[in-house]
């Protein structure tokens, strides 16, 4: 294989970050836009069918909900926009299990591209969020290590089963990868803390969670004590899943409604942004 340039390097990361993120705008457009009533309708959304599957099954709400559709996403392969669009409007959206009809390559193309690590991006800030203790971990000094940043309201123990771990994960494809993460993902209970940052962390999430990591020891990409999301969209989608739809809905009229019209123009402006190239999946 030839060796790409730098330049050429640069140009492959900010594609991907093009996706990843654009990706995770969508899921934070559609859950403030159906929890305000505020923003406009997408008449494209996404680069991909599975993008707009990917956000149903985050958010276990189907296509017809947020007034989406596979079909009309761009770059769509037609293998790809009847797959998605067969799973995302199912009540609720059902996962692939496989790769789809016809052996088409692109959803694990597109999960690849999902999973691969993309430059930071500055998401407007949130306050509302959540940390979920991994098993094996010590649920006492992860709190006592949160609360240097953030206010815990809430707590929760949890014992995950294979669709929760699916619905956190829903990029991640290959059998053994998906059984080792399960396996290890439901073998005890979880620990789930609701969170409120304060101010001085508010847009720091990634950075809080990489230094918490390091503090307890790194373990390796799974074993690292504790999963707590990067942007907004992801926040929502979790603290949703696993709180509940009651907590998550008073929670966030109480903290994050008064920003939501400004967080949606944020959001809106990334999904607006032209595309270097188009991805099938």
């Amino acid at each position: 294989m030839i060796a790409m340039s730098r330049a050429t390097d640069r140009n492959a990361d900010a594609v991907a970050f093009c996706h990843r993120d654009r990706t995770k705008a969508l899921l934070a457009y559609v859950i403030e836009r159906q929890v305000t009533g505020h923003g406009q309708p997408l008449d494209r959304a996404g680069d991909g069918p599975w993008d707009v599957w990917w956000v149903c099954y985050r958010t276990q709400r189907t296509a017809a909900e947020f007034g989406l559709d596979p079909r009309r996403a761009s770059g769509r392969c037609v293998v790809c926009a009847l797959d998605a669009s067969m799973l995302a409007f199912h009540t609720p959206p059902q996962y692939p299990n496989g790769t789809p009809r016809r052996g088409c390559p692109c959803l694990l193309d597109w999960a690849r591209s999902m999973r691969r690590p993309t430059p930071d991006i500055a998401w407007p800030g949130w306050r509302l969020t959540v940390s979920m203790v991994k098993p094996g971990s010590d649920p006492v000094p992860v709190r006592e290590l949160l609360a240097e940043s953030h206010t815990v309201i809430g707590e929760i123990q949890r014992h995950l089963i294979p669709a929760d771990v699916g619905r956190l994960y829903p990029d991640a494809y290959g059998r053994e990868y998906v059984a080792r993460r399960d396996g290890y993902l439901t073998s005890a209970p979880v620990t789930v803390f609701v969170l409120l940052a304060s101010p001085s962390a508010i847009g720091k999430a990634k950075a809080i969670k990489s230094d918490i990591r390091r503090r307890l020891g790194e373990g390796d990409a799974l074993r690292n004590h504790l999963h707590m999301p990067d942007s907004p969209g992801d926040a929502f989608a979790d603290l949703d899943h696993l709180a509940g739809t009651e907590t998550f809905s008073r929670l966030y009229e109480r903290y994050e409604r008064d920003r939501a019209v400004q967080r949606l123009a944020c959001y809106w402006t990334l999904l607006e942004q032209s595309d270097s190239r188009h991805r099938t999946g």
